[in-house]
């Protein structure tokens, strides 16, 4: 069982409004693509949230980022205001990142969340 995965975590993922949804998404695709690879830790831990998230749902939002313009993400990052949010948010990116180890890319990616989020970096 992943870091992010508690009953209060489960309870927030169920209650993220589409937008939410869309950065978490939008984040997560963003990690995996910092360092050009889906590690097999990575494939893991998408196989854990897919469903959490709704596999319908997490496929929708993963369309529509694949539509948004470059450099979108901090654009979407910044819409989401819930300090809750973000730090489930910032907690599924460290644990898509970490299984192997995070790459310079990744960890850079990271940084810049936990700075325009205000989140003290794990």
């Amino acid at each position: 069982m992943t870091a992010y995965r508690t009953p209060e975590n489960s309870q927030l993922l169920d209650q993220l409004n589409a937008t939410e949804q869309l950065c978490l998404v939008a984040v997560v695709r963003a990690v995996i693509r910092a360092d050009g690879e889906l590690s097999e830790g990575e494939r893991d831990t998408l196989a854990e949230l897919m469903p959490e998230l709704g596999e319908e749902t997490f496929h929708a939002r993963l369309e529509q980022v694949e539509q948004m313009p470059e450099g979108e993400l901090f654009r979407l990052v910044a819409t989401v205001t819930n300090p809750e949010t973000r730090a489930l948010i910032y907690d599924i990116a460290v644990v898509m990142a970490q299984p192997g180890t995070i790459t310079e890319e990744e960890q850079k990616l990271l940084d810049e969340i936990a700075r325009r989020w205000d989140i003290a970096q794990r």
